[in-house]
């Protein structure tokens, strides 16, 4: 998994090594104009799933252990611990990325977590478990076997449509648009915050 950062001047890599009989992460960043290696930071016992550029010249790394941000100086801080097991979606755009686990507690069927700005939120109870994820500046939106539902940045759902019943993905644009995509070269578009073709949640 690669990124650049907004300025387009640091570009992080999520890779793996092996090192004996076993496989460590490493997230490495790189200066784009002289190609050379900034930093190289490991990450120990775990297997990387995906990478985002966040905020203040660092990374959030999603791994098979729990979500990681590692800056250029080569500092890790865990900000939350997962197993594998556990992770049934994530997505990513921009600086935030979004990341649904199997719940244990209460009637929740799953939790949702969001990072932005390098700070985690969450957990945020889901009463379905989703099938996909899309995640933008506007909000996050949760696929599921009853259609989509649309959460802004305070995890507040704010509509929900079951024509997208049956959508392998859902993409979300920093205006609130979702793009469920219900077949190959199909897509329906919704707009957040407007109940056309859509219920509003209370």
């Amino acid at each position: 998994s690669a990124v650049l950062s907004p300025d387009c001047n640091t570009l992080g890599i999520l890779a793996f090594r092996q090192n004996g009989v076993t496989l460590e992460s490493h997230v490495l960043f790189f200066d784009v104009s002289s190609g050379k290696q900034i930093s190289d930071t490991a990450l120990t016992d775990a297997l990387g799933v995906t990478l985002t550029y966040s905020e203040n010249n660092a990374a959030i790394a999603l791994c098979d252990t729990g979500l990681y941000h590692v800056t250029r100086r080569g500092t890790v801080d865990v900000l939350l611990e997962l197993s594998s097991q556990d992770l049934i979606a994530t997505a990513s755009q921009g600086s935030t990325m979004a990341v649904a686990v199997r719940s244990y507690l209460n009637d929740a069927r799953s939790d949702l977590y969001t990072v932005r700005n390098g700070s985690l939120h969450g957990p945020f109870a889901l009463t379905e478990e989703p099938t996909a994820l899309a995640v933008s500046n506007a909000g996050t939106a949760v696929l599921s076997a009853s259609g989509v539902t649309v959460y802004n940045t305070s995890a507040e759902p704010q509509w929900h449509n079951d024509d997208a019943v049956g959508a392998h993905r859902v993409l979300m644009t920093d205006d609130g648009t979702v793009f469920p995509a219900l077949q190959p070269q199909r897509a329906y578009l919704y707009r957040a915050f407007r109940t056309i073709r859509g219920s509003a949640c209370r």
